[in-house]
């Protein structure tokens, strides 16, 4: 009980700390006129969270000073909150380098019921429980936790081609040997080909044979290929 009460204390402590010093950061940040936009986006977004660093500095100070004053044992939720806390504030961190909302709810929520699962050393269980919950389409066995890492691996890759494509656009609109016209077909062609790759690979990894598809896919591009001869 007593831990619970010291991590109830170092939240409400976190909160006067924002209270008290919210303003200092804002006046501080309105001077960085010379920082480039991505800086101040994300001196934004930890100013957003000042509760929660606080939280977390003091939560990993509380839990480090009783590892050494008392038992480890006596020390063990208030741990799991630091933990918890430190994954919260890294995964908002990283989830905004997904535009897209859908995939960002799903990459947030994901990472964060993982990392929750990691602190309460519950992956192995959970993991054979998911396994465990599966249908099976002739030889395919396809379980909730493939279906899962799936998604996950699809959220990534998504980012990563949004990411790729961007690049190679900025590095077209750059190259004055490139007619406009063909820096845009370029440039979506680099786009369909990264997302597409993603998808396949996404689909790969449930489990799924694309034998059959890139048969049919062939075809369908010998005949597309026939028609716009002319």
């Amino acid at each position: 009980q007593y831990q619970m009460l010291i991590v109830g204390g170092l939240v409400i402590l976190a909160y006067l700390l924002r209270l008290l010093t919210k303003t200092q950061w804002d006046h501080w940040g309105h001077r960085r006129t010379g920082w480039p936009k991505w800086r101040l986006r994300a001196l934004i977004h930890m100013i957003r969270r000042l509760t929660l660093i606080y939280f977390i500095v003091l939560s990993w100070a509380a839990y480090l000073l009783m590892q050494n004053v008392t038992w480890p044992s006596r020390s063990y939720l208030i741990g799991i909150a630091a933990t918890l806390a430190t994954a919260w504030l890294v995964i908002g961190i990283i989830a905004r380098l997904v535009r897209n909302h859908t995939l960002r709810r799903l990459f947030t929520w994901s990472l964060w019921i993982y990392a929750t699962l990691v602190a309460l050393n519950l992956v192995d269980d959970v993991a054979e429980f998911l396994d465990s919950v599966a249908i099976t389409f002739g030889a395919m066995h396809l379980s909730m936790l493939a279906v899962l890492k799936a998604l996950m691996l699809a959220a990534v890759l998504l980012t990563l081609a949004r990411f790729g494509s961007n690049a190679a656009g900025k590095g077209l609109k750059g190259n004055s040997d490139i007619s406009p016209s063909m820096q845009v077909l370029i440039g979506k062609a680099i786009q369909l080909a990264l997302y597409g790759l993603a998808i396949i690979i996404s689909i790969r990894a449930i489990g799924f044979d694309l034998t059959g598809l890139a048969v049919l896919s062939g075809a369908v591009g010998v005949g597309i290929g026939f028609g716009l001869q002319k």
